[in-house]
């Protein structure tokens, strides 16, 4: 059995869940991409509003429904899962980062390859993170392709499953 840590109770996770859909209903969200903006306001209980789409209590509520109640997400290494499910808790390591620690020069620097190489090194000793995720933005790589590249050096140096996502839009058509 595992130990639980409670901080809200169930009425507070309840009213930030309402909230949260409030927000949908009457702020919406800002989609950095005109074709996935048109997408989903052409859902059934969205509404295109600028650069925004609202999205109706409904839809929200049809979709977290329709949401599966487990997701199992395997290492490339093995056939048993991290489930996401429930309590399960699982980690991973960071988000982007601009800068690294240089300690040759003993400041800050832009990241590189070899950066994001050593860095998912470390993280494959640590047991306890579950998730590898390309944690730099690059500077020894060109543009239009440093989120795949990050995809491609974490894939190639980690069985760890990757989490993480991409700069832009356009990225997306090289990742996939």
């Amino acid at each position: 059995m595992r130990a639980q840590v409670k901080v809200l109770s169930d009425p507070d996770v309840d009213k930030i869940i309402d909230r949260s859909i409030t927000v949908l209903e009457k702020i919406g969200m800002h989609i950095g991409s005109n074709s996935v903006l048109k997408m989903i306001a052409a859902q059934e209980g969205a509404e295109l509003n600028e650069d925004r789409v609202l999205l109706s209590r409904n839809l929200v509520e049809k979709c977290l429904k329709q949401a599966p109640s487990k997701i199992n997400i395997y290492r490339q290494d093995s056939s048993t899962p991290l489930v996401l499910a429930g309590n399960q808790i699982h980690f991973v390591a960071g988000s982007v980062a601009p800068f690294v620690y240089d300690d040759k020069n003993m400041g800050l620097k832009e990241p590189t390859s070899n950066d994001l190489i050593a860095h998912i090194k470390v993280l494959n000793q640590c047991n306890h993170i579950d998730f590898q995720s390309g944690s730099f933005v690059l500077n020894d790589v060109p543009k239009p392709i440093a989120s795949s590249y990050r995809y491609y050096l974490s894939l190639l140096y980690s069985q760890k499953p990757m989490f993480g996502g991409a700069f832009g839009t356009e990225d997306l058509k090289v990742i996939r």
